[in-house]
């Protein structure tokens, strides 16, 4: 980059902060002279001045309410007698405390009925200036819909009805939400807990949170976090660079991410898709679908089949008992203990470590530059084939083999008049087979 192109990338950025905080009424330009609307802190300070307003809102009140607020906090909570109050607070930044208190007092509450709607606004466009913070506190009845429109501050709702919320660079907070929850915001965090339907959020560099969702939870997010907990239906979680855990999930799963972990925990069937990501998945009832590239993939007490596909892919694999298994990954070790299902392993270059607990199903190796380890069950007896190029085979059972080649390229069978038992077959290149019986080693804990 060139050095005028720094300079004025600086430039730029300098800019931008000063008119941030222009709008914001914390900058006063005055400099001893009238410049019209110039203010800021260069030359005399900002004054700030608060006006409230009060207001209740007669029955009967329409299904719907409606906040349309900019710069400031909204609060909404249950009413105690079942009545709609509003109050509203307006903080005004302005060159000269009579500016800022005359600003803050024009200032007002709009109430505008539209069918079965509810809409509450300020006249706050009405100013040139404004530079304003307007925070809300809403004493609402119980199960009310509501839809709130805002902006750099925080929403916080409880013992609603049906909720959308949008919140650009605010957070979110809502609890015990009895309709279905619709959020998106930015830059800031979301937290929702005891949501009795279903609830969508989308959040951009913040983090979201969600516990005890009696419906379905869709979260599209980016470069923060995605917590699911306690959820009664499925889960889909749409992340770039964004970690993601769910646990203790009913329904099913698919959490899609880059460049940060995923981690799942007592829930039902699962997809999962990383890229340069991490995958940690434990006590999966149903099926596990695993795409990765360049991460490491661990996995226990899987209750059904497993498939792990992609490349610089670590997998560790512990008590699954699905009818299938399915790895295909490269430059990376597989080691896989305490299964029985039908298994189907491609690799390259990485070692491969199996320690069935039974041969339910045909065991299939197919590698290239790896090390082969198999420990055989104790007392199996099932037709088993193991070859390699350029590579040993060590042959460790008491049962002898029926053939047995050595001469660049090894080969060895064993047990192959017991036709119609699942099969084994071991191949590699340029690496051993190594064929043990069960408690020559024990499988590493993960």
């Amino acid at each position: 980059m060139k050095g005028r192109e720094i300079v004025l990338l600086i430039f730029i950025i300098l800019a931008g902060l000063l008119l941030t905080q222009t709008d914001k009424g914390h900058i006063n330009w005055n400099w001893g002279v009238d410049w019209g609307d110039w203010e800021g802190p260069f030359f005399g300070g900002s004054h700030e001045f608060t006006a409230q307003e009060t207001k209740t809102i007669d029955s009967p009140l329409p299904e719907e309410l409606v906040v349309a607020n900019s710069h400031g906090d909204v609060e909404v909570q249950p009413s105690a007698d079942g009545t709609l109050t509003v109050f509203l607070e307006t903080k005004a930044y302005r060159r000269s405390e009579e500016e800022a208190r005359e600003a803050a007092q024009g200032v007002h509450l709009t109430v505008d009925r539209q069918g079965s709607k509810l809409i509450l606004s300020t006249n706050r466009d009405t100013f040139r200036k404004k530079r304003f913070w307007t925070n809300w506190r809403i004493r609402l009845p119980e199960g009310r819909s509501i839809d709130i429109q805002n902006s750099y501050g925080l929403v916080k709702t409880e013992k609603t009805g049906r909720t959308s919320i949008i919140n650009s660079h605010g957070a979110v907070t809502a609890q015990d939400v009895r309709g279905a929850f619709v959020c998106r915001t930015s830059y800031e965090d979301v937290n929702v807990s005891d949501l009795a339907a279903d609830c969508q959020v989308e959040c951009l560099h913040g983090a979201v949170t969600a516990v005890r969702v009696k419906g379905r939870v869709a979260v599209i997010a980016s470069y923060g976090e995605v917590r699911v907990e306690e959820a009664g239906g499925d889960v889909v979680v749409n992340g770039t660079h964004t970690e993601v855990v769910a646990r203790k999930v009913v329904g099913t799963v698919k959490a899609e991410t880059t460049y940060r972990d995923i981690s799942l925990a007592e829930t039902g069937p699962a997809t999962v898709i990383g890229h340069h990501s991490g995958v940690d998945a434990r006590d999966i009832k149903g099926d596990l679908d695993v795409g990765d590239i360049y991460g490491r993939v661990t996995v226990h007490n899987i209750q059904g089949s497993l498939s792990v596909h992609g490349r610089s892919l670590e997998v560790m694999g512990r008590a699954i008992s699905g009818p299938q298994l399915s790895i295909s990954t490269s430059y990376q070790n597989i080691d896989l203990a305490d299964f029985s299902g039908q298994t189907d392993i491609t690799t390259s270059h990485g070692n491969v470590s199996l320690q069935p607990s039974r041969v339910g199903g045909d065991i299939t190796v197919k590698a290239e530059h790896s090390e082969v380890r198999l420990v055989w069950p104790a007392g199996a007896v099932h037709p088993i084939e193991a070859q390699t190029r350029y590579g040993s085979i060590r042959w460790n059972l008491e049962a002898k083999p029926d053939l047995e080649k050595k001469n660049g390229f090894s080969l060895v069978k064993a047990f192959s008049q017991e036709q119609g038992r699942p099969r084994v077959a071991l191949s590699t290149t340029y690496a051993d087979i190594i064929v043990e019986p069960a408690g020559f080693s024990r499988a590493k804990d993960i």
